[in-house]
This record gives structure tokens, C-alpha cells and sequence, in this order.
């Protein structure tokens, strides 16, 4: 990716996940609670896209690292055997074995620190509001 597009990226999945903030804070009634108690919404209203966007940016990092392929090439090949006839011999003429695939698959490697950076950001200031919970 390029520079402007990594960072156009960033600032998408970092107004997304400040929309499920918003959303979480305003569904518990921010604006009428006492300090200590807004903390805690913060915290909480933080913590779901933190862990969402991590989570997906982590499983995309594990699938670049090739864990997921052996379980794709599978699924593809069994779903092979009772397509066409034509596809069936597509498939295994393109890859008659499982390394054929999995060096394919190395090349097409997907971008996940555009999601797994914001996720860790506002992670961080899930961990930030729940210090300040305890101290306020």
C-alpha cells in the first residue's frame, strides 16, 4: 500500500471504530452519570472496537503466516471433486499438490496493520479509562 492509502485506511477503520465508541457510550446513557461511572462507560465503549479490530488485524496476520491455507486447499479440493469436471481438472492442473498452493498462497499476502494498529489504540485507551475509573 501506499503512504496515502495506508493512512486514508487508518483514519476509515479509526472513524469506524470511534462510531461503535459513540454508539456503546450513548446507549448507556453517558451525559447523566457521575464521574466515576463515565469512566467505566468510556472504558467499556473503548474495549469493543479494541478488541474487534485487533482481533480481526491478528487473524489476518496468523493467516499470512500460512496456518489457514492447509484447511483452505482442503475445502477447495473436496469442493473440486464434486464440481464440474472441467473445474475439477482446473484446480488440480493449477495445484496438483498442497506446496504448489501454499508457495501461491505466500505471494498473496493481505495488509493488516491498517486494523490491528487502531485496534491496539483504542485498546490502550480502554486501559486508560479503567485506570482512571479506580483513581477518580
Amino acid at each position: 500500500m501506499k503512504k496515502k492509502h495506508k493512512l486514508i485506511a487508518n483514519v476509515i477503520v479509526f472513524v469506524i471504530g470511534l462510531l461503535i465508541s459513540s454508539i456503546v457510550a450513548f446507549s448507556a446513557d453517558i451525559f447523566s452519570q457521575t464521574n466515576s461511572e463515565v469512566m467505566k462507560i468510556l472504558s467499556n465503549a473503548f474495549f469493543l472496537p479494541g478488541v474487534i479490530l485487533t482481533g480481526l488485524g491478528a487473524l489476518i496476520f496468523v493467516s499470512n503466516l500460512g496456518f489457514f491455507n492447509i484447511f483452505d486447499f482442503s475445502f477447495k479440493q473436496l469442493a473440486s471433486t464434486f464440481g464440474k469436471k472441467e473445474k475439477r481438472k482446473e484446480f488440480r492442473d493449477k495445484y496438483p499438490d498442497y506446496f504448489t498452493y501454499y508457495n501461491e498462497k505466500r505471494k498473496e499476502q493481505a495488509q493488516f496493520t491498517f486494523i490491528l494498529f487502531p485496534g491496539i489504540i483504542f485498546l490502550l485507551l480502554s486501559v486508560l479509562f479503567t485506570v482512571l475509573f479506580f483513581y477518580v
